[in-house]
C-alpha cells in the first residue's frame, strides 16, 4: 500500500490469509472523514463472512452433486453477500459519529477456490494478473471516466479532460 501525493496518512488496509486463500485491498476513500476506519471494517467483515462460508466453498471443491451442488454464481453470491455486509456495517458506523459521515472505501479481492481464483470489486482498485512476464488489468475501474466511456459519451480525444479519479462506486456510501 502507499500513501499517495496527496494524503499524510494511509488508509489502507489488507488482508492475507492463506488458510482461507483469500486477499484483500482497501483504500479508505481519500478527502472523506474515516477512511481508514471504513477500509478496516471492510476488510475484517469480507474475512468473516468468508469464513463463515467454508462449508460452501468445501462443496464447490469437492464438486457435490444435488441438493448440495454449488455453482460458481453461488460462490460468486458470496462474496458479493460479504462485500454488502461490510457496506451495511460502515454505513451504520457512520451514522453513529457525524465525524465518520461520509466514510467509505474501495475494495478489491480475491479468493482462490481449488484451481479457480474468484473476484470481486468495488472502486478502483484493482487486480492484475503476471503471465509470461506480461501484466493484464483483470478489474474495471469504477469511476466516471469509464462510465463516460462504456456509454460512449466521451470520444477519445476529450478522455484527458474526463476525471479519472472520482468513483462511481464505494463499500459504505
Amino acid at each position: 500500500t502507499d500513501v499517495g501525493r496527496q494524503r499524510d496518512h494511509n488508509e489502507d488496509n489488507f488482508l492475507v490469509d492463506r488458510k482461507l486463500r483469500l486477499y484483500a485491498v482497501c483504500d479508505g476513500m481519500g478527502g472523506h472523514s474515516a477512511g481508514e476506519v471504513a477500509s478496516a471494517i471492510a476488510v475484517r467483515t469480507l474475512s468473516e463472512e468468508v469464513r463463515k462460508a467454508q462449508d460452501l466453498v468445501a462443496d464447490y471443491v469437492e464438486g457435490k452433486t444435488g441438493a448440495d451442488k454449488v455453482s460458481k454464481r453461488d460462490i460468486l453470491n458470496m462474496l458479493e453477500f460479504a462485500v454488502n455486509c461490510a457496506s451495511r456495517k460502515i454505513h451504520a458506523e457512520a451514522s453513529l459519529d457525524g465525524k465518520k459521515r461520509g466514510m467509505g472505501t474501495t475494495l478489491v479481492s480475491l479468493l482462490v477456490v481449488g484451481q479457480q481464483a474468484f473476484i470481486v470489486h468495488v472502486g478502483d482498485s484493482r487486480i492484475y494478473l503476471m503471465r509470461n512476464g506480461a501484466l493484464e488489468q483483470l478489474t474495471e475501474d469504477h469511476n466516471v471516466y469509464n462510465e463516460f466511456i462504456k456509454k460512449k459519451k466521451l470520444k477519445a480525444d476529450m478522455a484527458q479532460l474526463a476525471p479519472k479519479s472520482a468513483i462511481t462506486r464505494a463499500v459504505g456510501v
